[in-house]
């Protein structure tokens, strides 16, 4: 299968197309230093997809786990983010569904990948 026909990838290209049209462009200058992490870990995102996408069995394993790391660090800067008004509740929210539905994504595949291991 073609990274690009993932849906988890799919997803993760939205919130980074996402981001960047509407939550990195309103950063101010002073945040800088949460800007630079929330970016870093919307890449890590897709690092991380893709590398458990080409490998198999526990190293796929890792690579999965380490995109709910990331997910969770996204969850924490975006609430920041939100907390320091930088963006609006409408924009919060949207990334907020948009990293759920990733979270239930990436736990289905590592719960099938889980699974396939004990058959």
């Amino acid at each position: 299968m073609l990274i690009k026909d993932l849906k988890a990838y799919m997803v993760i290209e939205e919130l980074i197309n996402y981001s960047e049209q509407y939550i990195l462009s309103s950063f101010p200058k002073t945040e800088s230093s949460i800007k630079i992490k929330f970016t870093d870990n919307l890449y890590l995102l897709l690092e991380n997809v893709i590398r458990a996408n080409v490998n198999t069995g526990r190293i796929r394993n890792k690579y999965q786990r380490e995109l709910l790391v990331n997910i969770n660090y996204l969850d924490y800067f975006i609430e920041v983010i939100k907390k320091k008004e930088i963006i609006s509740g409408k924009r919060y929210i949207s990334f907020i569904k948009k990293l759920c539905l990733l979270k239930k994504l990436v736990n289905g595949w590592l719960n099938s990948e889980e699974n396939r291991e004990y058959i």
